[in-house]
């Protein structure tokens, strides 16, 4: 079986991790004899190579929205069939006009399902996304099979599409590059935050708050891994910029806390490898983050400051708290890896 994925949108983060997997599972044994994989070029710089994958790497098309659609449209499959393809998988959830060829639809994509969420952007945006919502209900109602990585997102679709649509849950397993750091927590207190800077994660939100516990707490610092922006600059607030994944154990084994502010998640991968690393976990109160901490974090309402002070006060005043999260945390980590059903992608 000759299968083509597309990967085209995966250039960082969580979408560079599932793309990591997929082509791990797909080796020797999987049934799969021949992979190809089209990507963006920037992706080739971050993703992992591996013998049994060719990479097709496709023109800057996301940024522009035109390209964009006549990627999902017309030339994805167009670029299938040339290739041969006898199965498609698509990473991005979308993709049309695979006549005669099965194809399944991964779902990374909550943002354009937010109201919430959508707000945060500006108009252009918000019709971006509502195109990209209509494309990718296109999609899903012609797919063979959808693949979604937490069980709200499952519900979340087949509330939107259809109760029997055919959904497979399937979060990733999750790798810390370079192993579980032994760092040592830093002297000067500090709270992480891992992602980008995107308006739906919601961090204007998050520096407010932090400034509250600045009057408390003088010393304690907040972390983010994004460029400086002006509209973030605040006492104590210190940009680290894009951190490289092998660089991640440290700062997880360093900081206090993780606190995740986003309004919406499909997963919110810097939540499991919080919990892989035993670091507290705060979070906003929204379906993504109960539904990967469940009793293991503490939860703040993410569009009120004071709520998001309060959290980090907690953390800084209990810390016989901090043990016991880590525990939690941890031992929901190791339940994830062990239900985690990524292989039954391959005969899904």
């Amino acid at each position: 079986m000759h299968l083509v994925i597309d990967a085209v949108g995966n250039r960082f983060g969580g979408g560079v991790v599932i793309l990591d997997e997929f082509t791990q599972l797909l080796g020797s044994g999987s049934g799969i004899d021949q992979v190809s994989v089209f990507v963006g070029r920037d992706t080739l710089l971050n993703v992992s190579k591996t013998d049994h994958v060719r990479f097709y790497p496709v023109g800057k098309f996301h940024d522009n929205v035109y390209g964009r659609i006549d990627w999902y449209f017309r030339s994805l499959a167009n670029g299938a069939r040339s290739l041969g393809a006898d199965c498609i998988l698509c990473l991005n959830g979308m993709g049309l006009g695979f006549e005669g060829i099965p194809v399944y639809h991964y779902v990374q994509q909550a943002l354009p399902h937010s109201p919430e969420a959508l707000k945060s952007y500006p108009l252009a945006a918000r019709l971006k996304f509502r195109l990209i919502r209509k494309i990718v209900f296109q999609s899903l109602i012609r797919s063979n099979g959808i693949i979604v990585q937490t069980g709200w997102m499952a519900k979340l679709l087949s509330d939107w599409l259809n109760p029997n649509a055919p959904i497979l849950v399937a979060t990733p397993q999750v790798r810390i590059a370079g192993g579980v750091s032994d760092s040592s927590p830093s002297e000067t207190k500090f709270f992480l935050y891992v992602g980008s800077d995107k308006p739906h994660k919601n961090l204007p939100m998050l520096v407010a708050g932090f400034k509250l516990v600045k009057v408390m707490f003088p010393d304690v610092e907040l972390h983010l891994t994004v460029q400086r922006d002006p509209k973030l600059v605040g006492e104590g607030v210190e940009f680290l910029g894009q951190i490289p994944r092998p660089e991640l154990p440290d700062l997880y084994g360093r900081a206090t806390a993780l606190v995740m502010p986003s309004l919406i998640e499909s997963l919110g991968l810097p939540l499991l490898e919080a919990q892989a690393s035993g670091l507290p976990v705060l979070a906003a109160d929204r379906p993504y983050a109960r539904d990967v901490c469940g009793d293991s974090a503490i939860y703040f309402d993410p569009l009120s400051p004071e709520s998001i002070a309060r959290a980090v006060e907690t953390i800084l005043i209990q810390e016989d708290l901090v043990g016991g999260m880590s525990g939690k945390g941890r031992a929901l980590y190791e339940n994830h890896q062990e239900v985690s059903n990524m292989s039954q992608v391959v005969s899904f």
